[in-house]
């Protein structure tokens, strides 16, 4: 696999400073929608995790982004707490790294 360029790490770079912008604006959201002690409350546990009302909104942000803007020439696997009963996860969807 070839090393992307500056100028397309920059764009990367770039790209994950938005996804930064909408977790925080999407957190932000719920928290003006619902009581901040509501988003302290545990959704569920896992097996090696606590998962937290707060982390489900963050979790489907990432994902939804992914989804939507990650450029599909850049396959990408994520790993992330919470994904760990969700197989591999990859960007674009089911494309092998």
């Amino acid at each position: 696999m070839a090393i992307p360029s500056e100028q397309k790490l920059d764009s990367l770079r770039l790209l994950l400073c938005q996804l930064q912008d909408k977790i925080r604006d999407d957190v932000l959201a719920a928290r003006r929608n619902d009581s901040t002690e509501s988003l302290a409350t545990v959704a569920t546990h896992t097996i090696s995790d606590t998962i937290y009302q707060i982390d489900k909104i963050s979790e489907k942000t990432i994902i939804d982004w992914f989804t939507a803007h990650w450029p599909s020439d850049e396959p990408l696997e994520l790993v992330m707490e919470g994904l760990e009963d969700s197989g591999i996860v990859t960007f674009p969807a089911g494309r092998p790294l």
